[in-house]
């Protein structure tokens, strides 16, 4: 091999180590931002998990006061 070629060879053999290292540095950034947003899903499932369960026992205390209410009224009309 000539200078020429080996410095070549050289220069495009550092240049594929940084593309390595690049694509390394970018696959873990991803799988970051991957674990970051798996991690928010997971506290927005519980919160809405949360939610609904507060929704149903709002429904229901809403069911025992309109029951509540109703029975006054039959009450007054017994009257």
């Amino acid at each position: 091999m000539d200078e020429e070629t080996l410095w070549r060879s050289r220069i495009l053999e550092e240049r594929a180590n940084e593309l390595i290292e690049y694509k390394m540095t970018a696959s873990e950034q991803v799988e970051s931002q991957i674990e970051r947003v798996k991690g928010t899903l997971e506290r927005q499932l519980r919160a809405n998990q949360a939610y609904r369960e507060h929704i149903k026992s709002l429904d229901q205390e809403i069911k025992q006061l309109k029951e509540i209410i109703n029975s006054f009224g039959n009450n007054e009309e017994e009257m």
